[in-house]
């Protein structure tokens, strides 16, 4: 008798297994699906998100973003050249705008006093002109090194008589109220006279402390170039510490 090989088919499911077992492989890649988009997702924000990142991976996230020269810090060579950059920077500003000198004389008796430190701004004349009553610095007739501070009284162009304590500018004498106590200067004698035409470019700069005659009377004029800057700020002592007064005289009838 002849074998016959015999072949084994499944049998077909019925209705409602079939149902089932299309309901659970659709299932199956939903949420396939579902696990890929969020993979998807969590990419995508640590992207944009650094905390996501730091979670994540804390080491690559810390070192990713920093070059690996910061994470060695800078030499310290190029740290001290900065330093240095840095202050001849505030060096050269310091001298352009500014200058101190102390007074170490009565020739500004009383607005200034022996002792005191004098800020100096040169700044206002590079913006424009000195103005009669300002207290103005000059380096010294006698010490090149050193600031002088004096108070403007003539202006270019102007025809200055002195008699005593009294100064007439342009045939108008002036009152000046910075000066010291009349008591305090009955020494001044008529060694103090003087008529005077300034030039151009001239200024004539005169002690409050008129018994003082350190100043234009017996150095002459100066010129605009050697005026440095405008008194600003006494600064030492502390207790002295204050702006210092620019008085502007007034003209009088005689």
């Amino acid at each position: 008798m002849r074998n016959r090989k015999v072949g084994w088919r499944s049998a077909p499911l019925p209705p409602r297994y079939a149902e089932l077992s299309a309901l659970q492989g659709q299932g199956r890649a939903a949420v396939q699906l579902g696990s890929e988009r969020s993979r998807r997702g969590n990419s995508t924000c640590a992207r944009y998100n650094p905390a996501m990142r730091l979670s994540a991976h804390p080491q690559a996230a810390i070192t990713d973003d920093i070059p690996t020269a910061e994470l060695r810090g800078k030499p310290l060579w190029r740290s001290l050249l900065e330093i240095l950059i840095a202050a001849g920077l505030i060096v050269l500003l310091y001298d352009f705008f500014f200058a101190s000198t102390e007074v170490n004389d009565d020739r500004m008796t009383p607005t200034l006093r022996f002792g005191q430190r004098v800020l100096v701004s040169r700044l206002p004349y590079h913006l424009t002109v000195p103005q009669r009553g300002d207290i103005v610095a000059v380096r010294s007739h006698t010490d090149p090194s050193r600031i002088e501070l004096y108070r403007v009284v003539g202006l270019p162009g102007d025809a200055l008589d002195i008699r005593g304590i009294q100064v007439v500018v342009n045939g108008l004498p002036l009152r000046e109220p910075y000066l010291l106590e009349w008591r305090e200067r009955l020494n001044l004698g008529a060694t103090t006279v003087g008529r005077y035409r300034l030039g151009e470019e001239d200024y004539f700069l005169l002690n409050d402390n008129r018994a003082n005659l350190s100043d234009s009377r017996s150095f002459g004029t100066f010129s605009r170039d050697r005026i440095l800057g405008r008194a600003w700020l006494i600064y030492w002592p502390p207790q002295n510490v204050a702006a210092v007064a620019h008085v502007q005289p007034l003209r009088e009838a005689p």
